[in-house]
């Protein structure tokens, strides 16, 4: 099951542990992102669950400018579902991570 509030606490603490106090470069920005969602990623596919995960992260310099997204999706809303954690206790940026959880028939 691809549980909501499951899903947020590990990613919280996927950002807590990789970013720790890292301050922003846009030299490092990728390298930082890749490694978040191979973390998370690997949390994820640890809980040995019959789900295929996608993972989008965004990563954006704390410089006052607006971040707009949008996601949608044609699936089983029985089953299937999305976080979006917005991680925010950096003083240079915030990242915001979309979990998808997509429920693998048998």
């Amino acid at each position: 099951e691809f549980t909501e509030s499951e899903i947020q606490q590990l990613v919280t603490e996927s950002c807590n542990q990789v970013i720790k106090q890292t301050i922003y470069s846009a030299a490092t920005a990728t390298s930082l992102t890749e490694s978040l969602i191979e973390d998370i990623i690997k949390r994820l596919a640890d809980r040995k669950k019959d789900i295929k995960y996608l993972v989008s992260c965004v990563v954006s310099q704390k410089l006052g400018a607006g971040t707009h997204s949008a996601i949608t999706a044609v699936w089983d809303n029985a089953q299937d579902n999305y976080v979006v954690v917005k991680w925010d206790t950096n003083p240079s940026f915030y990242v915001v991570v979309t979990a998808f959880g997509i429920i693998i028939d048998k």
